[in-house]
């Protein structure tokens, strides 16, 4: 498809589409940009299942994982928009300082192999490959698991000229499973997270090291973000609340036919 065939499109669909449905104010902008009666785009939150998603016992033997293991978890394509680069840097920083070897620190990946022989060449490279575990794409069933599995969840972003960070549904179901979250300010990760969650400069080991570093020192802290971010997703992202939504959107349209 041709760029003007595109544009065509983009022209058409914002003419004629009754409503547009966004879950960031981002989102909602770049529509406005592109034309976009601004009457006719809702912003909504999303929902996840917060009954699966959800704090559990933890089945780490299933994984691969030990007791005694301190595991940070990753979600997502192998790819160096999603900063996985930048986290391996950081947990070189975390192996290799004396104040955090007590801690055996693991790095779980989960998501499907695409990249994933750079991602481990770039771990052999920097003397981390025993810390890491590639658990490949596992079914959405199991996600639960592994969510419960992890000590922190980490989404280390970045933005490229042409992408950024938008939903982070990751993001929404380590909260709702009592995860807590380590991410960036990139993107609309901001908005979905707010208060419930740490967040640092994308494109910055040293800065995921800091708070990475800061989380496994304080227990207290780590509870405190699992509580605050369970109760985020519950009051913003629970399905029926998502449902609700929808369908209100849907009255809406139909009392204007």
């Amino acid at each position: 498809m041709c760029i003007r065939d595109s544009r065509e499109i983009k022209r058409q669909v914002a003419a004629h589409a009754d409503r547009f449905i966004v879950y960031t104010e981002r989102s909602f902008r770049m529509l406005d940009v592109e034309h976009v009666p601004t009457e006719r785009i809702v912003k909504i939150d999303p929902g996840v299942d917060t009954d699966k998603f959800s704090p559990g016992p933890a089945n780490r033997a299933a994984f691969g994982l030990d007791p005694d293991d301190f595991v940070i978890l990753f979600v997502g394509w192998l790819l160096p928009r999603k900063g996985i680069d930048f986290l391996l840097l950081a947990l070189r920083e975390l192996v290799r300082d004396p104040a955090l070897r007590r801690h055996r620190v693991r790095l779980m990946m989960v998501g499907p192999d695409q990249g994933r022989d750079r991602i481990a060449q770039l771990a052999e490279r920097l003397g981390v490959r025993e810390a890491c575990l590639f658990a490949g794409a596992l079914p959405y069933d199991r996600m639960p698991d592994a969510f419960r599995a992890a000590d922190l969840f980490v989404l280390p972003s970045i933005a490229t000229p042409e992408w950024q960070e938008q939903i982070g549904m990751t993001l929404i179901e380590a909260m709702a499973a009592g995860t807590p979250v380590v991410s960036t300010y990139t993107g609309a990760i901001v908005e979905i997270a707010e208060e419930a969650a740490v967040l640092c400069q994308p494109n910055d080991f040293v800065a995921l090291y800091d708070a990475l570093t800061d989380l496994i020192r304080n227990a207290p802290r780590r509870r405190e973000l699992a509580q605050h971010g369970r109760e985020h997703a519950l009051a913003r992202f629970s399905l029926p609340r998502y449902a609700d939504a929808l369908s209100g959107i849907y009255d809406d349209m139909m009392r204007q036919k």
